[in-house]
């Protein structure tokens, strides 16, 4: 990892802390969630454009945040997930099975983001008890393991498959 690897963290931060809504106005936490899936990908070390990632996967579709910004600030692969992990505001509804082609369209990178995306969403509902959200997390999740490539050996798929059955049972 980069010697200024925390400095640009907490840089992706400040910027979320600028421009994200208040909590009030959003059906969760969702200033909160991006740090956390941003903190799990910095945690289990993964490179430094997957955390920011993390950390940024929300602010396009929650905010009204200038892409050249993020890009300006965090460069092009960055920008490159974070519209990935974003829904496209050109489609009438933009599906979640339509977001996570998109990242699987993008590489093994943005598909890291979603996948820890939709873990933390997981544990979040099951913490407040939302069977809805549940049965979202349950649908993406059953997608996501069908269209990983079996050569996508990335931890947080396996914890996502192991979360997921242990809410099943």
């Amino acid at each position: 990892m980069k010697d200024n690897f925390g400095a640009v963290c907490e840089e992706a931060i400040r910027i979320l802390v600028e421009h994200m809504p208040t909590a009030d106005t959003l059906i969760k936490p969702t200033l909160l969630h991006s740090i956390r899936v941003g903190t799990y990908l910095y945690n289990n070390r993964y490179s430094q454009n997957i955390v920011l990632g993390g950390y940024l996967h929300d602010i396009i579709e929650d905010t009204e945040i200038d892409n050249k910004l993020i890009e300006e600030k965090f460069g092009k692969s960055v920008l490159d997930i974070v519209l990935a992990n974003s829904k496209d505001p050109s489609l009438a509804e933009d599906t979640n099975q339509e977001l996570l082609q998109r990242c699987l369209a993008y590489g093994e990178d943005a598909l890291v983001v979603k996948t820890a995306d939709i873990l933390d969403n997981y544990k979040y509902y099951k913490i407040i008890n939302s069977q809805k959200g549940l049965d979202d997390c349950s649908r993406n999740t059953e997608y996501l393991l069908q269209i990983v490539p079996a050569d996508f050996e990335s931890e947080v798929f396996t914890e996502l498959k192991e979360f997921h059955a242990d809410v099943k049972d």
